[in-house]
């Protein structure tokens, strides 16, 4: 073969490894398309489905009733886990699979847990405990989302093959590691060593017949485990037949100061005991809801009249347009596919002729990389489906104005009034008074040296605190400067600063 022919050869080679490099990425957006539509459809019935079961559970006093409604939402979630696990498994094909880092409440994932789990386990006939071995640090920086599904899987798969036994989350800080240790134990059939090492493979159990007894796709081991090592670690199993097993995940918490530990279970419990009892909050303001879906906007419309705030409802984008540029609201709500105009096109529309109030996306799509391209395109924030109900009024309280006093103390829960007269509880929340010196001193510095992260961190631990303690103001500045301060916003956040440190100085005094 002559120079010029080899020369030919490799120019054809080439083209057509380019071609073929082309229509690779040609299936795989096509295939990132199918799984987004896919998403789409099957999110939006399940937000009604699970949204009205759990209003319905919050609001409703007969325990007969309450359980058949508990066991749709159930259901519910069980049909998303098996939606979440296909989108999961695609991310990792196409190699999309990544997490989101953020500072999260250890505890409040705990309980999270813990509710969800010991509901399973009493339907199952099982028992379920959660051990924490102290000290453990109040706050990690990992995924929440992700630590959670490895968390509720092996959990919720302990459950599954055990009957009329013992299911255990144990929690521990590993020092020499650096490492948060979950553990959950199980007396259930166990597995035997030949099949360990598959289990942990795509569409694959133990043995064939445990998909026939005892259902499930293969895909949460597998998954979770993915998920382990980035992370922290892959997850350890240790099981004998006949005797149960054990399940070991160690995450990495990210930087923790020895002040962020929480050192018994009284001080666990107790910090964790007013936020866990969530009412809606009471609020002032209007708000604008662009939904489609008719069982979808029931749903926001029954969440947003527990709150007192007035909202105007519409069906498409272009409709969305015509209100907010014909009227003011204090938010915007834009589900992201609609007919007409979708949310996207709608958002811009509206910031092209002057709509600057805060534009909120609700999207089906929870992968970071499509909420971080949302939250560029121009939306504020996101909020993903199903619609979490304490997550939607977060999002509300940190939008709209609280309502006045009076209508808050009308709404005080008897866990709350319990509370406040409980001499623990007092002692604990003037404890708490007493370290507001402390973050009103760590705030003003960081405000005079423009340290903006420092300012982040301290918001989000009062705004994860304050409330809990008696301080529900400073609670709702600080939730309100978090989010200017991650979305970028220095000079909104400039003024809450000094209403912050303002109420800390004033409540230490």
């Amino acid at each position: 073969m002559t120079k010029d022919e080899l020369e030919n050869k490799i120019r054809e080679l080439e083209f057509e490894n380019s071609k073929l490099k082309s229509e690779l990425d040609e299936a795989r957006s096509g295939h990132n398309l199918l799984y987004a539509n896919l998403a789409h459809e099957l999110k939006t019935p399940l937000t009604a489905i699970i949204g009205f079961a759990e209003d319905i559970v919050a609001g409703h006093n007969n325990n007969h009733i309450i359980e058949r409604i508990k066991t749709i939402a159930t259901n519910g979630y069980y049909l998303l886990n098996v939606l979440n696990g296909i989108m999961d498994l695609s991310k990792i094909e196409t190699e999309r699979f990544s997490i989101d880092l953020s500072t999260f409440s250890l505890h409040d994932l705990l309980f999270d847990i813990e509710d969800i789990m010991l509901q399973q386990a009493k339907s199952a006939g099982n028992n379920f405990s959660l051990t924490c071995t102290y000290p453990l640090p109040t706050t990690i920086i990992s995924d929440r989302t992700k630590l959670k599904q490895i968390l509720v899987n092996l959990c919720s798969n302990a459950i599954k093959f055990t009957k009329g036994g013992d299911i255990e989350l144990r929690v521990c800080y590993r020092r020499d590691k650096h490492r948060i240790e979950f553990t959950i134990t199980d007396n259930g059939i166990g597995i035997d060593s030949n099949h360990l090492s598959r289990i942990f493979r795509p569409f694959e159990q133990a043995d064939s017949s445990i998909s026939k007894k005892y259902g499930g796709t293969g895909l949460g081991l597998f998954i979770s485990n993915q998920i382990a090592m980035l992370l922290g670690n892959e997850i350890k199993v240790e099981s004998t037949p006949g005797e149960g097993s054990t399940f070991t995940v160690e995450v990495n918490p990210g930087h923790i100061e020895e002040s962020q530990f929480i050192w018994s279970e009284f001080e666990l419990r107790r910090t964790s005991f007013i936020s866990h009892d969530t009412l809606p909050p009471q609020l002032d303001g209007s708000i604008l809801i662009a939904e489609d879906n008719p069982d979808n906007q029931k749903l926001l419309e029954l969440m947003l009249s527990q709150t007192g705030a007035d909202a105007t409802y519409v069906i498409n984008g272009q409709e969305a347009i015509e209100k907010a540029i014909a009227n003011h609201f204090d938010l915007i709500l834009l589900d992201v596919q609609m007919p007409v105009v979708n949310g996207i096109e709608a958002a811009s529309k509206m910031r092209e002729v002057g709509v600057s109030y805060p534009i909120v996306a609700v999207t089906a799509n929870n992968e970071k990389k499509d909420m971080d391209h949302l939250l560029q395109i121009g939306f504020d924030d996101v909020i993903c489906k199903p619609i979490n109900r304490k997550e939607f009024f977060d999002l509300l309280s940190n939008s709209l104005r609280l309502a006045p006093e009076q209508k808050q103390t009308e709404s005080i829960s008897d866990i709350e009034k319990a509370l406040i007269d409980d001499p623990e509880f007092q002692q604990l929340s003037e404890s708490f008074a007493d370290k507001l010196k402390y973050y009103a001193t760590r705030l003003e510095d960081a405000k005079n040296t423009n340290n903006w992260k420092e300012m982040q961190s301290l918001a989000h631990k009062l705004k994860g605190t304050a409330g809990s303690f008696g301080f529900p103001k400073i609670g709702t500045i600080a939730a309100a400067l978090e989010k200017q301060l991650k979305i970028d916003k220095k000079d909104a956040a400039m003024p809450l600063a000094n209403e912050l440190l303002e109420l800390c100085t004033r409540e230490k005094t």
